[in-house]
Order: structure tokens, then sequence, then C-alpha cells
């Protein structure tokens, strides 16, 4: 009976409230009113997988893809969907596979604040589910940020440096010199590019004897596995090699 009652976050509270055994009745409800939060977009964003790159053609392979093995829907469990014919695109920026960005507190990389399921074109873009266009990020309260980048099977990298997103930036983490840990963080492809470490079937952030002994109980096995180290649609014993690399 205070009119205008109106709320940002507090959705989840008013329907506990006006939900049964309360049953509690809001007068003068206004609903909910955010204040305006900007979005944050990507000018580009650049990394390599190891599992699937193929040296001297700096490109990814896209047997996932080709096969129709990745899902429309992000394997992060964040409810990110994409249009199932954006997987039908051939060429440079054929779809590899979902990948995940992370925006991390400027004055602690471990703490994540912000994350976002794209996709992983073969040439190393990183895009939105529409399968072409720089990522975008929604709801976002600052302007800078640790950027990591995760995948299923391999080993999680971030940016040295928090990344200003004033104005869209390009990030390249291809390149080792751009790369939090260095040489310790990323494995070399080939020339100047450095990639993700493959192999970590569990994803818990090391290659260990367990991804190897998981590896080996799905040999022989086809479809969107993560024990498919170098992603090529069928768990070889080339997969457990990629995992033992790094043990």
């Amino acid at each position: 009976g205070a009119p205008p009652v109106s709320y940002c976050s507090g959705q989840d509270g008013k329907n506990i409230l006006i939900s049964a055994p309360n049953n509690w009745v809001i007068s003068g409800d206004s609903g909910v009113n955010c204040p305006n939060v900007p979005d944050i977009t990507f000018a580009s964003l650049l990394v390599f997988l190891q599992g699937p790159y193929r040296n001297a053609s700096n490109l990814m392979d896209d047997n996932l893809r080709s096969l129709g093995f990745i899902p429309s829907t992000s394997p992060y469990g964040d409810g990110t969907i994409a249009d199932p014919v954006i997987f039908n695109a051939t060429g440079s920026n054929a779809i590899v596979d979902w990948i995940l960005v992370e925006l991390r507190d400027p004055l602690d990389v471990t703490n994540v604040l912000y994350s976002r399921a794209g996709l992983l074109q073969r040439d190393g873009d990183v895009v939105g589910v529409d399968g072409v266009s720089p990522l975008m990020i929604t709801d976002v309260s600052g302007s800078s940020y640790y950027v990591s980048v995760n995948h299923r099977n391999h080993i999680l990298i971030s940016s040295n440096v928090p990344i200003d997103f004033t104005n869209p930036p390009s990030v390249d983490l291809t390149s080792i010199s751009n790369v939090w840990g260095a040489a310790n963080a990323v494995t070399h492809l080939e020339g100047s590019i450095y990639g993700m470490f493959s192999g970590d079937v569990n994803n818990d952030g090391s290659v260990l004897t367990t991804d190897y002994n998981q590896t080996i109980g799905f040999l022989n096995s086809s479809g969107y596995l993560s024990h498919d180290a170098d992603m090529n649609g069928t768990v070889l014993t080339t997969d457990l090699s990629l995992s033992l690399i790094h043990i």
C-alpha cells in the first residue's frame, strides 16, 4: 500500500511472498525497474585449441561440425542456444565448437564476474551465437577485466593484463606475450602461434592420469565427447597421446 513499489533483483523474493503458503497480496506494485547496464563487445577475440589444430594450415579442423555432433545448446550450462543452420557454414569461418568466455575481476584474476558462451571458428575467431558477429557480453557494469577462455577439454587461459572495454578491443590469446603464465600456460603450435593445452577431459584445470584413465574407458566411442581430445569425432589412441604428453 505504498505505491509505487519497484525493484531490480527482488523478483524471486516477491514470488516467494505471493505464493503459498505465504499468499501475500502486494498493492501498488509497479514491477521490475533496473538501471540501464551497458553491454560490451569484442572487436575480435582470437584463440586456438591444440586438439583440432593442424600445423602449417593456421586452421583448426571442424570434424565435429561436419559430422553433425556439435549441439545447438551450449555445453556450459548457461542455456545459450544457436540456430542449427549456422553449423552448415564451411571454410575458415566454419564452427569448430562452443567456447566459454569469462570476464574476471581486474583486481583478482581468480574471480569470475561475467561469462558468455560463444562459438569458435576454424581460424581462431570467437564469435556470437549467430556464428559471424563479434562476441557481446550483456549487462556488464565495469569497463576493464581480465579475459579468460575455457573449453570443455582444454585448459583455460587468461589475458596477462586487464583489458579495457571502453572501446571494443582486439584480444589475441594465440600470442604468448598476451597470456597469463606465458609458456607455462599454453602449448606451442607453430611459428609464433600458441594454443590451449588439450587433454583435460574432466575440465578440472589440469591434465592428470585421471584424464588418461577416463579416456581409456571411451576408446572407439564416437560423438560429442570430452574424451575426444583431438576433436575428430572418435576417441582413439591419438587422444590418449594428447593427455599423456601433458601429464
